[in-house]
């Protein structure tokens, strides 16, 4: 029994174990790692582009396959299928491989064809990695097992708007393909283009299928624009065709700028091009992906030459195409490797779900793509392009552009654009790890870049006229304010422009980087201010090209046209008369007169007391006494004149004819004085009290402002009533309103832009700004909408303020810290108003002294004649005297004659009765000493007898002569 049971459980335990081995076997073949994996690839193999990605695709299968620590015993392979560069051939070719079991597909090579195949890639949950489809619309968003390890045109497209900002275009033609590549590779530069204030401004959608006649027309119409900025973004083959019909209109000249997508750039440096377009293209610039130097990649670029050409390895292009597609198949082995390592063998059964019926929307279905989705998402490794990773819509993480220049029959890098810089950079980012680049020694911009033509100076990228004629600027012609804007016309009836904008205005224009001619054109007749909206409505109707002058930016203005950078902050303000400070109230009876007015009166005044006193003093014993009072009495005398109370008489001719001409210069002068005097006081009670632009609105006085400007707008908007408001043209309408106030007909203030009005008040110190600035504005030119020249000359006159010149030219216009009083509103009378009577009493006062010295003159002679003394008071000089000491004595001589009292009018005669005598006696003399001596002597002796007897006789009949000193017998 015992024996039994043990022989049934030994039979027991034997079947489970023959049971458990037959699971094991049974298992194991369930899970076994199946040995081939298919990887389908759809590729144009009739292009030279296609034939050199089929062979990189061979050479990565081979090291992948090579390797067996990357899958085991595991081997891919490669099914390559002709797309034949045709949509209908891709889907049929994409709808095979996926028949064929493959469990994930690279390619195809265009983004037409791509869109395709990714629909139906989506529907049979197979991946599709692509290394040539560079549509930004392709997008896991779109479709989820799309991916890409070539970088997007939106990353390229702003490696190109870089190259544009860094050079300071701000308007470009776009070239491109009328297909999706084109189109979306335009609305990725336009997005771009947006970000950095620059826009495309013509566009050429270029048919696939043009002929050389239709490029010839569209480059014919692309030259006629003013823009010279041209984006090129076409297919290699294309484009060559392009660039060639333009190297033959001779649009490759200093005055262009042509930059060209990686389509184009991929093959500037081919030989196949032939050695006159290669030399003709020179100056190109553009963007192309960039492949770093490694030892892999060389490796790869000569095994692919010498596979492909041998000896002829040069004429073969291989492009950046071959190296995407070689990282693209080693990123679905790194995959697969990711999955194998995680023992998930049985995800790559193949299971056929459409057996009986073929679904040609479907084909095969791989059972495990979600999984081998996600690792190619995760993927991060160095391949032969770079870093490669990607982003959550399938796209490439790090994308490097290589931006080159053509020269001659090659080219040579300029610089560098990058994802992880975002910047152009001289030098390439250099990678330090997977994910990762250093940024720390980069040095922005680009190396020198050669134009066409082989010009070194950047293209200004813009034309000022095509038509063939300057721009047409128009200009306010005011009767007032010339400062800012002043019209004349010359002798060739040449209409000129001065002032302060036209300067700030030709400056600018001369630091733009080309020549731009214009022509000015009056806006008014000068008699008054034109009115500016209208003047802007001008340039809005394009009837001028852009308007100059002091043009308030406004939101109505600028509705209608563009207005530059301002280069003048305008704020509102109010202008009132000023108000005198308590020590001008001290002194104001001086204020009629100026300074130099009160200084000329007063030499007037002591000029003619010393003209009264010399024509007096002699005879009049009211001018004459100690040398104290005399001057006392001079001043007293010409004082009282002022109120005609002199008390003194003038008695000598020519002291009347002074006198008279004085009491008339005094009349006119003290007239003046107290009519202006009695106008200041007047005026200023009239003066209104106005603090800001509030009190000035609640007050209800009449208010001033300048016409044809937008302050009438600006206060109707406060509700100022329009009968308040009072135009005003100049400045001297500015002073008289003012001056006259509102109570006889004129303003209690003026509302005027800041500029303006600092230009009013420091030409009349009696008016001031009140109050604090409102409305902030500022001036600026005004050009038509979307105008270029209006961009560049903002950017000049940014420019202007960083150096400073726009502040020079300010202060040569504008500045001005001294104030100077305009002789026609003054409320003070200066000397130039009286010259005409300063003038006429200074000549009669000057003849009556040089009549006045003539006759004193000829009474010394006479006196001097008679005089016979030897002492000091004589008027004879001594005998022996040399000729300046005799000199000299006759001045001393002359001075005292005429300090003293003049002789009567008796003894004049007398004296010239002697002095007669007195020369018949020399004559006498001097013919008895001729005669003989004996008879001389003794008729000497009788005509001495006699003399002294008729002297005695007259002195008896004269004693007066006894006590004077003016005569000595």
């Amino acid at each position: 029994m015992d024996r039994r049971k043990f022989l049934q459980g030994r039979k027991l335990l034997l079947a489970w174990i023959l049971i458990l081995y037959i699971c094991t076997i049974l298992d194991a073949q369930n899970h076994s790692t199946p040995t081939i994996l298919k990887i389908g690839a759809l590729i144009c193999l009739n292009s030279r582009t296609g034939k050199s990605i089929k062979m990189a695709l061979e050479l990565a299968l081979e090291k992948v396959n090579e390797d067996p620590s990357l899958l085991y015993d595991t081997k891919l392979a490669l099914l390559v299928s002709d797309s034949n560069c045709s949509v209908p051939q891709s889907a049929a070719s994409a709808m095979q491989l996926m028949d064929d079991g493959v469990i994930a597909i690279l390619g195809p090579q265009t983004s037409d064809e791509s869109y395709f195949v990714a629909a139906m890639a989506e529907e049979n949950h197979i991946p599709l990695i692509s290394f040539s489809a560079t549509d930004p619309a392709l997008s896991r968003f779109q479709y989820p097992y799309f991916i890409r390890v070539v970088p997007s045109d939106t990353m390229q497209m702003v490696a190109i708007a870089g190259i544009i900002d860094y050079y300071g275009w701000k308007e470009v033609a776009a070239l491109f393909t009328d297909d999706d590549f084109g189109r979306s590779g335009f609305y990725a530069i336009r997005n771009s283009l947006e970000k950095i204030g620059s826009r495309i401004v013509y566009k050429v959608a270029v048919d696939p299928n043009i002929g050389n006649g239709g490029i010839h027309k569209a480059l014919l119409d692309l030259d006629k624009i003013k823009t010279k900025v041209f984006l090129v973004h076409m297919h290699s083959d294309l484009g060559q065709t392009f660039l060639s019909v333009a190297i033959r209109l001779r649009m490759f000249n200093n005055r262009y700028a042509w930059i060209v997508t990686d389509g184009i750039g991929g093959i500037l440096d081919t030989s196949h091009l032939g050695v006159a377009s290669l030399t003709a293209l020179e100056g190109i610039i553009g963007a192309r992906m960039y492949i770093p130097p490694s030892f892999k990649f060389k490796y790869l670029y000569n095994e692919l030459n010498k596979r492909l050409g041998g000896a002829r390895s040069g004429d073969w292009n291989l492009g950046a195409g071959a190296f995407y597609a070689y990282d693209a198949l080693w990123v679905v082995a790194r995959a697969v490797h990711s999955l194998l390592s995680q023992k998930k063998h049985d995800f790559f059964g193949v299971t056929d779900i459409s057996r009986g019926t073929f679904n040609p929307a479907k084909g095969r279905e791989s059972t495990d793509a979600p999984m081998l989705l996600h690792q190619i998402l995760k993927t991060r490794f160095s391949g032969i392009t770079g870093l490669i990773g990607f982003d959550s819509k399938g796209d490439r993480l790090h994308s490097v552009f290589e931006i080159i220049n053509k020269v001659g029959t090659g080219f040579k890098p300029v610089g560098y654009w990058s994802t992880d810089t975002e910047c152009l950079t001289v030098r390439p980012p250099v990678a330090i790890a997977e994910g990762s680049f250093n940024v720390t020694k980069i040095v922005n911009g680009l190396n020198i870049v050669t134009w066409p033509a082989g010009s070194s100076k950047v293209p200004h990228g813009w034309v000022g006229s095509t038509l063939g004629r300057p721009i047409r600027i128009i200009v306010p012609n005011k009767s007032g304010l010339k400062t800012f804007v002043r019209i004349y016309v010359d002798k060739h009836n040449k209409t000129i422009a001065s002032g302060y904008c036209i300067d700030v205005f030709t400056t600018a224009l001369s630091h733009l980087p080309y020549n731009v001619s214009y022509t000015f054109t009056a806006f008014g007749t000068g008699q008054s201010t034109p009115i500016y909206d209208d003047l802007i409505q001008k340039v809005a109707d394009k009837e001028f090209d852009a308007a100059v002058g002091d043009i308030t930016i406004t939101r109505k203005r600028s509705s209608v046209v563009q207005f530059t950078q301002p280069f003048l902050e305008s704020s509102l303000v109010v202008v009132v008369p000023k108000l005198l400070s308590k020590s001008s109230r001290t002194w104001k009876f001086l204020q009629p007169f100026t300074i130099s007015m009160w200084s000329t009166m007063a030499g007037c005044f002591f000029f003619t007391g010393v003209v009264i006193w010399l024509l007096e003093h002699r005879k009049n014993k009211d001018f004459q006494g100690r040398p104290k009072k005399q001057t006392c009495t001079v001043l007293w005398f010409i004082l009282s004149t002022l109120f005609f109370t002199q008390r003194e008489r003038v008695k000598s001719i020519l002291g009347r004819a002074v006198l008279i001409v004085w009491f008339f210069v005094v009349l006119i002068i003290t007239s003046s004085y107290t009519a202006n005097l009695t106008s200041i006081l007047t005026i200023e009670q009239l003066r209104p009290m106005i603090d800001d632009i509030g009190g000035l609105i609640e007050s209800g006085d009449p208010i001033g402002y300048q016409s044809g400007s937008f302050v009438r707008d600006y206060l109707l908007e406060l509700n100022v009533a329009k009968e308040r408001l009072v135009p005003l043209n100049t400045l001297h309408n500015y002073a008289t309103a003012l001056l006259n106030g509102p109570q006889r007909g004129g303003v209690a203030a003026i509302v005027d832009e800041l500029p303006e009005a600092m230009l009013f008040t420091s030409q009349r110190c009696e008016f001031q700004i009140s109050g604090q600035e409102f409305s902030h504005g500022y001036w600026g030119f005004a050009f038509q909408k979307s105008s270029r020249l209006a961009v560049d000359i903002s950017t000049a006159l940014l420019k202007l303020k960083e150096t400073g010149e726009l502040e020079r030219i300010h202060d040569k216009w504008l500045k001005n810290s001294t104030c100077k009083l305009s002789d026609g509103f003054s409320s003070r009378l200066g000397t130039p108003a009286f010259l005409g009577l300063f003038i006429i009493t200074g000549l009669v006062s000057t003849l009556s002294i040089i009549l006045y010295c003539i006759r004193l003159s000829m009474l010394f002679c006479d006196v001097r004649a008679t005089d016979t003394r030897v002492n000091d008071e004589s008027y004879r000089p001594p005998q022996g005297l040399s000729k300046c000491a005799r000199i000299v004595h006759f001045v001393n001589s002359f001075a005292k004659f005429i300090t003293k009292e003049e002789i009567p009018r008796e003894d004049k005669k007398t004296m010239r009765r002697v002095s007669r005598e007195r020369k018949r006696k020399k004559k006498r003399a001097k013919y008895a000493s001729a005669s003989g001596s004996s008879l001389g002597s003794k008729s000497e002796d009788q005509d001495h007898s006699f003399a002294d007897r008729s002297d005695i006789e007259d002195q008896s009949a004269n004693p007066s002569l006894h006590g004077t000193e003016n005569l000595h017998i």
